[in-house]
């Protein structure tokens, strides 16, 4: 679904669940508003945090798991939709 407004546009993804992935907190999120992740199930490691993509948390301990949508970006694969695992 997309639709342009003010000359930009927007959209939005529909996921299923099973599209959430593991991640375990390697690097908690500092003052910056980032930090990094790791998902063992896929075997991948610095996995990009943002701060505006947490969902019902303000804060990331280090090895804390949370469950995350991958994206990838130009930039690297990005978690998106942040929860508590």
């Amino acid at each position: 679904q997309a639709r342009k407004t003010g000359g930009r546009q927007t959209g939005e993804v529909f996921l299923s669940k099973e599209m959430r992935h593991t991640l375990v907190v390697t690097r908690p999120i500092g003052s910056k508003d980032y930090g990094f992740a790791d998902c063992p199930d896929l075997g991948l490691t610095g996995l990009f945090l943002h701060r505006q993509h947490l969902r019902g948390m303000e804060r990331l301990k280090l090895g804390q798991r949370v469950t995350a949508q991958l994206v990838q970006l130009p930039q690297g694969l990005q978690a998106r939709e942040v929860r508590a695992a």
